[in-house]
């Protein structure tokens, strides 16, 4: 159908049953739910027709076809996307320059639904980067742009792959001095940002080490609350306190009062409601925080109050799922099975002992067969070929044949 679409003498009332024919055979697969198989080629054939600037399509039918080209797109990319995708990526990547605002858009959608169907794409990308260099800062920027909404469904550990491979090949060779051009410097700052904004390893476990340092903090903190009655009196508060007596703390604290002071008059003076409303928020926070605090410090210490009955009830229910477990188990083994289970175990031992005295037996007789008609075998050597040389004169009156049958 696309031949007819691009002809020149087609009129508008054949364009028009081509594009409801295409239509309905679309939806009845959106419905059916099933498998049309649309081949890459097929496939941007039909997306270069939709974008092309000078064809020979009615304006309101180039609008239909844009409009069913999410519709073609899913059918082209449903079937085995882990291993399909692959075909569609490179046309997708090198159409992408040279693409219309419009078409741009449905390339840069369909390359990163690649690289989320088909691990393979990245591999693609890397190959292609050196011959589509422009193209390919073109998805970087629109994967940059749209940073959080993309990396949710992206592999991130294929993406950093990735940015490295693209980062160390745009990186200039030690000792030799490279002018980059600027899409390359470009898209070497973008693979920079975004390594940096997936983080590496050694930065997830210093941040795991950070959380379980400040928890293991602030259970010491609770703690030291609980035992001493109060935060003055606890070793935590005396510390504080000592090194609030410190010169350099109490100089510190009045430079800050001081400065403190001198934005509170400037923000009274030419702004009151701006200062009241930071005030308000302020209070809020505060209380908020404060109310968290208490209400932490009351359950860690009905913890510590009742760690004997926590403990004990862990303990019961526990053994209660102990128990449950073992029931269920003991009511599947019936002594009925058990007995059963065990006879027939019995059973096919007997029988397997059987079989093996009797592969044993036959074994043997196989062995002495062997050994017999190796004997045999040797004599008939013996006797034809060492003792009795085989001559012509014996071939011709026919004695070896006759001693071959002895």
């Amino acid at each position: 159908m696309l031949p007819l679409l691009q002809g020149k003498k087609t009129e508008k009332p054949v364009q028009d049953f081509i594009v409801r024919c295409l239509e309905d055979i679309v939806n009845e697969c959106g419905d059916s739910k099933q498998e049309l198989e649309i081949t890459p080629c097929d496939f941007f054939g039909y997306f270069d027709l939709v974008f092309t600037v000078n064809s020979n399509l009615y304006p309101h039918i180039q609008v239909l076809m844009i409009e069913m080209l999410d519709s073609i797109k899913s059918l082209s990319f449903a079937l085995t996307p882990d291993k399909r995708l692959r075909s569609f990526f490179p046309s997708l990547l090198i159409r992408l320059h040279a693409s219309g605002t419009s078409q741009k858009g449905y390339v840069l959608q369909y390359l990163v639904e690649c690289l989320q169907g088909d691990s393979q794409c990245w591999l693609l990308w890397q190959q292609m980067y050196s011959k589509h260099p422009t193209n390919s800062l073109i998805l970087l920027e629109h994967i940059h742009g749209n940073w959080k909404a993309v990396t949710k469904t992206l592999n991130k550990t294929a993406l950093k792959q990735t940015l490295d491979y693209l980062t160390m090949t745009l990186s200039p060779t030690s000792g030799k001095a490279v002018k980059l051009k600027d899409s390359q410097r470009r898209s070497l700052e973008l693979c920079t940002d975004m390594s940096h904004a997936l983080g590496s390893p050694v930065k997830a476990a210093f941040k795991l080490a950070l959380v379980v340092m400040l928890t293991l903090a602030t259970a010491y903190i609770l703690h030291d609350v609980k035992e001493f009655g109060s935060f003055k009196a606890s070793r935590t508060g005396r510390v504080c306190t000592t090194l609030l007596q410190h010169n350099a703390v109490k100089q510190s604290m009045a430079t800050a009062q001081k400065y403190g002071s001198t934005v509170h008059e400037y923000g009274m003076k030419h702004s009151p409601v701006l200062m009241e409303y930071f005030y308000t928020i302020c209070n809020s926070v505060s209380s908020t925080l404060t109310l968290f605090a208490l209400t932490a410090q009351t359950n860690f210490n009905y913890v510590l109050d009742n760690r004997v009955e926590i403990t004990e009830q862990v303990k019961n229910v526990t053994m209660e799922a102990a128990e449950t477990v073992y029931g269920t188990v003991t009511s599947l083994a019936r002594p009925e099975n058990v007995q059963w289970l065990e006879d027939t175990g019995l059973q096919y031992m007997a029988l397997g002992r059987v079989y093996v005295a009797q592969g044993a037996e036959y074994g043997a007789q196989g062995a002495q067969m062997a050994e017999e008609q190796f004997t045999l075998a040797k004599a008939y050597v013996t006797d034809n070929f060492i003792n009795d040389p085989v001559t012509v004169e014996r071939l011709k009156a026919g004695d070896w044949l006759l001693m071959s049958g002895r």
